[in-house]
């Protein structure tokens, strides 16, 4: 990334002394590209969690005492939490539809390990992995 940011910096240094080198910036542009692909998160296998996660009955089941210990505490309509008034973002998981609605968002914070906050409520990474399975395969309301 740096060397990207020396070579374009170059560009505009030979620009400004009259010397117009043409092939510099495109070379930049498709190093950026490149990193980008190259660093760019990838998906499980297959994209979805095994059928075992996401179609057993008791998968939900499963996730949502997972999120009833660990998150529900701030992300509520009436949080128990002493620093929230309300749900952080407006994200409530209080009923099946909203956890469902913020599946993919869900999984994400979990995975990035922004959440829970601090890991304030010490979510363990089984804990984890299965709430990132079950957001992956989540398509309906158990």
């Amino acid at each position: 990334m740096a060397l990207i940011g020396v070579a374009a910096r170059h560009y505009y240094n030979l620009r400004h002394r009259g010397r117009h080198v043409v092939w510099i910036l495109p070379a930049v542009a498709a190093a950026m590209v490149i990193l980008a692909l190259v660093t760019m998160p990838r998906r499980p296998a297959g994209g979805r969690a095994p059928a075992a996660v996401t179609e057993a009955g008791e998968s939900y089941a499963v996730v949502r005492a997972i999120l009833e210990e660990r998150c529900v505490a701030c992300h509520s309509a009436h949080p128990e939490h002493p620093d929230w008034n309300a749900a952080p973002l407006g994200v409530a998981f209080d009923t099946p539809a909203q956890v469902h609605a913020q599946a993919g968002r869900i999984g994400g914070v979990v995975t990035m390990g922004t959440m829970p906050l601090g890991n304030v409520t010490g979510m363990t990474s089984a804990e984890r992995e299965l709430i990132v399975r079950w957001a992956n395969g989540a398509t309906r309301i158990e």
